[in-house]
């Protein structure tokens, strides 16, 4: 699929990942068959969590500028510090 997120006034590609409807419905199905899923950079923080794909009790990762929106959100161990964490597979 082609699916490529048009920034909307302030918001950068960044942000606008997280609202794009056709990628996160994409993302969503392609959770609900079980797929392997991941995200880097920002994407932990601004796509995966807001749109509920992003277990509370997962650990998670992001770069740096975005990492307090993880630790906000209440994860137990907040933002690891790690350059890559697993989870699950």
């Amino acid at each position: 699929h082609d699916v490529e997120p048009a920034g909307r006034g302030e918001l950068t590609w960044r942000e606008a990942i997280g609202e794009c409807t056709p990628f996160v419905e994409l993302l969503k199905a392609h959770v609900a068959a079980g797929k392997v899923y991941g995200a880097i950079c920002a994407a932990p923080a601004v796509c995966l969590l807001p749109n509920g794909l992003l277990p509370l009790d997962a650990p998670a990762t992001c770069h740096p500028g975005f990492a307090e929106k993880l630790v906000e959100a209440g994860l137990p161990g907040g933002c690891s510090e790690d350059r890559v964490v697993v989870n699950g597979q």
